[in-house]
């Protein structure tokens, strides 16, 4: 790995690392993709599920930005010690616990609903408690990558990773819409319980090829490593570009529910298509990047560019088939910049850092969603969604700006 920002521009427009075929053959990998896909599936059909029954319930919007703040605030208070947790402890271990953890509280989350036992706050003490399990699995799982495949397989397998991540967001959600339609919110929480599941098997069957990094110390502060990209300012921008990206898609799961209801006058259950659509640009993306050199920031600026501009089409829209089509193209768009930026961190970086730097990735990336949660709900409720979206494009069109001038300033 190379440590700082010196030399990382120039490999920008240079291929320099294997297909993703190579990645999806090894025999550890292959099987982590699998687990996660099909977890990250169950995630999203939890999610629908979720927003549907709050909405239902309350027919509140700001209600459903508040559960979604409570699902995402474990990322921020307890991501610094979960980015520590992946470095010092086993990443497999770690993904084992919390993989079983979240199975248990989404199996109990089915039984409430299936026993019409189900409230606001039931739902809000779940979401917290499955946000904390996401806020230690998620810089584990990012951080593992690089002990699953050989060195020249680990950009593609950082792409591939995501594509799985948001070929579930592409899938989960239509299906996830689907199977309550037809079989009730209780099945999707059951089916997400049963994910988690096959993903504990998928991880039994891996052996990492560095089996912890229990040489990093706990005095070893996130805030440290948090403090040393202001040495490497090209890395550190990468992070509020993604805490940018992240605050101005939150509409797509927030205010969705309004949207479909308020705006096209159709049935709740049609969320699924309007964030399946994102995630179908998403996987595009994925795939399409999967298999090109490292991008620059001139092209990250191209990116975060699109997604303003989709997003603020989707923001003016009253058109069901223009936000479909919106909604693909910021998909598209977000991962196409995020995925990249990602790669970016974790090619510059050195590995015995990776879960701290993963835990700083996500608490910019997930951390910054209850806060923006709270702004589109409310801001939603007291005027319409078409305000409180196109109100969230700000933090893009902030983002934008500052990987523009990163770009120039590189020769």
């Amino acid at each position: 790995m190379i440590s700082g920002s010196q030399g990382d521009d120039a490999v920008g427009a240079t291929p320099i690392l294997k297909s993703s075929r190579g990645a999806l053959r090894d025999r550890n990998f292959f099987p982590y993709f699998v687990g996660n896909l099909l977890s990250s599936s169950g995630t999203w059909f939890h999610n629908i599920a979720q927003t549907l029954l709050v909405y239902r319930l309350t027919g509140s919007l700001f209600l459903v930005g508040l559960v979604n703040m409570a699902q995402f605030i474990g990322v921020f208070l307890l991501g610094a010690s979960a980015g520590v947790v992946a470095d010092r402890y086993d990443r497999r271990k770690v993904l084992l616990a919390t993989q079983v953890l979240s199975a248990a509280i989404s199996a109990l989350l089915a039984i409430c609903v299936s026993l019409n036992y189900s409230s606001v706050a039931i739902v809000m003490v779940a979401a917290l408690a499955l946000g904390i399990a996401q806020t230690f699995s998620t810089p584990a799982m990012l951080a593992m990558v690089p002990q699953l495949v050989a060195p020249e397989n680990l950009a593609p397998a950082v792409a591939i990773n995501i594509v799985a991540l948001n070929v579930a967001r592409a899938i989960g959600p239509a299906v996830g819409a689907l199977i309550v339609a037809r079989f009730g919110i209780a099945a999707a929480f059951g089916l997400n319980s049963l994910s988690f599941l096959v993903f504990v098997v998928c991880l039994l069957g891996i052996k990492t090829r560095v089996s912890g990094t229990k040489s990093v110390g706990i005095k070893i502060r996130i805030m440290d490593t948090a403090k040393s990209l202001k040495t490497r300012p090209r890395i550190g921008v990468l992070f509020v570009v993604g805490t940018c990206a992240s605050m101005a898609i939150d509409p797509v799961t927030t205010l969705t529910p309004g949207f479909a209801t308020l705006v096209f006058h159709r049935s709740d259950t049609v969320v699924g298509w309007l964030v399946g659509s994102f995630g179908l640009g998403a996987v595009t993306a994925g795939i399409w990047i999967s298999r090109l050199p490292i991008a620059s920031y001139a092209l990250l600026t191209k990116r975060m560019m699109l997604l303003t501009i989709s997003l603020l089409v989707f923001g003016f829209s009253s058109s069901f088939y223009l936000s479909v089509i919106a909604l693909f193209f910021a998909g598209f768009a977000f991962i196409s910049t995020s995925a990249a930026a990602l790669t970016r961190v974790q090619i510059f970086s050195n590995t015995d850092e990776h879960g701290r730097l993963m835990a700083l990735w996500g608490m910019a990336f997930m951390g910054s969603r209850p806060v923006a949660s709270l702004i589109d709900g409310a801001v939603a409720t007291a005027t319409n969604v078409h305000i409180a979206t196109l109100l969230m494009i700000a933090p893009a069109v902030l983002g934008t700006t500052l990987l523009y001038k990163s770009a120039q300033k590189i020769v």
